[in-house]
């Protein structure tokens, strides 16, 4: 139990995106279409915030218009 609060703290967006790494602290984001071929620079906290805004299905998204982090920084 004291690991799982202790995850749960670190994993924090607030933990993340302003302690745990520098406010402008870059990462490459990949499109997720089938040759992830498009890639587009952002900060951490942007891609987080974004994230959070996003729906589970969205109805009309494209897959060049989503973007993941596959951990290319």
């Amino acid at each position: 139990k004291q690991k799982r609060r202790a995850f749960r703290h670190f994993t924090k967006r607030e933990m993340i995106t302003s302690q745990t790494f520098p406010a402008d602290f870059q990462v490459t984001l990949t499109s997720s279409n089938a040759q992830s071929e498009h890639r587009r620079v952002s900060t951490l906290e942007e891609y987080v915030m974004s994230q959070e805004r996003v729906e589970v299905f969205p109805n009309a998204s494209l897959s060049n218009e989503t973007w993941y982090l596959f951990g290319e920084t």
